[in-house]
């Protein structure tokens, strides 16, 4: 049995779905005691191997640093940002063979296209944008 004996006796299990929700309260912690002292993936794997769908649950930067997978499919790439500064970017999701794309940096800094878009797009005047300056608009 995956989970073990529980209070020195073995443990039948909920096999339907309306005894799971039934005993959802003693499932959970029976689940939450279990893997409280397991290595996500040592569990991701006794759980796999005994049939059962699972997967740990990761950070960007764990996916980024640590996820074998995801490498070999090349999903993580490093790209310069507006400082220069090496960043990991997720690459698109999907890769077209005539039409791979390509992301060669990274996006802009907070706010540094505003000057270009409320003079040269809305039209704001020199005037407007003390005044807004003022009134902690780009704080």
């Amino acid at each position: 049995m995956l989970l073990g004996p529980q209070n020195g006796r073995r443990t039948i299990g909920f096999p339907r779905k309306a005894s799971r929700l039934k005993h959802a309260d003693e499932l959970d912690k029976l689940v939450g005691s279990w893997t409280s002292d397991q290595i996500a993936e040592d569990a991701m794997h006794l759980l796999q191997q005994a049939g059962i769908s699972a997967g740990v649950v990761q950070t960007g930067k764990d996916m980024a640093e640590d996820d074998l997978h995801l490498r070999e499919r090349g999903i993580f790439q490093p790209v310069p940002d507006a400082g220069g500064v090496m960043r990991t970017i997720e690459r698109a999701p999907y890769k077209l063979t005539l039409t791979p794309g390509e992301v060669t940096k990274g996006a802009p800094e907070f706010g540094a296209d505003q000057d270009f878009v409320l003079r040269e797009i809305l039209g704001v005047s020199d005037e407007e944008l003390a005044e807004m300056a003022i009134a902690g608009a780009f704080d």
